[in-house]
């Protein structure tokens, strides 16, 4: 259940990514939290992978 709510909560920061990156005037900092999260969104394809297999 936990693995399915974390990959649900990854989806939707994922889905919302692009419109942030499209408006472009964000903070230095704000630009980095993103960068984090897109890493984080990547790490969880990485984890869904390994439970699928």
């Amino acid at each position: 259940y936990a693995r399915d709510w974390f990959l649900n909560k990854t989806n939707i920061v994922k889905n919302k990514l692009p419109w942030v990156f499209s408006y472009g005037q964000m903070a230095e900092s704000q630009k980095i939290a993103c960068e984090a999260l897109l890493n984080l969104s990547e790490i969880s394809d990485d984890w869904q992978d390994t439970f699928e297999n």
